[in-house]
Parts: C-alpha cells; sequence; structure tokens
C-alpha cells in the first residue's frame, strides 16, 4: 500500500511512476510532484465492498489506459 510513499518515494520514483490508483478506505493523501495523475477510490473494508468497488472498474480502466498510451508508468495499490 502507502509503503511505496516513504523515503521520498525513492522506489516510486526509481521506476519511473507517473499515475497512480488508489484503493483504499482512508481518505485521499497528497501525492509528489512528480505523479502526473491519481486516481483514488474510497471504499471501505466491509462487506459490501465488492458492489461498491465495481462501479470504480470502468473509471480505472480508463485511467490506466490513459496512462499507458501517454507513455506512462501506472503503480496500483491498496490500503491493506
Amino acid at each position: 500500500g502507502w509503503a511505496a510513499l516513504l523515503n521520498d518515494c525513492v522506489a516510486l520514483r526509481a521506476r519511473g511512476v507517473t499515475h497512480v490508483v488508489s484503493i483504499i478506505s482512508a481518505e485521499r493523501r497528497r501525492l509528489p510532484d512528480f505523479v502526473q495523475g491519481h486516481y483514488h477510490a474510497h471504499v471501505d473494508d466491509r462487506e459490501a465492498a465488492a458492489a461498491e468497488m465495481a462501479r470504480h472498474f470502468e473509471p480505472i480502466s480508463a485511467f490506466a489506459l490513459r496512462a499507458l498510451e501517454a507513455g506512462g508508468t501506472l503503480y496500483v495499490h491498496c490500503g491493506a
């Protein structure tokens, strides 16, 4: 999850990450300036999470496709 954002995001920078998808139950966090795009899906960890997550599938897919078509590198994580 958020461990990649530690140490000034050295791991993400080293991999050239430009776009991030966050699927978490926490509030949105500020990402470093080198991240050009961020899709934040606030999904609580509860029984209805699967149905809640399903509504994000198409927007996440579109976001990922745009990032990759622009030559970006995508990092997808959850808060688990």
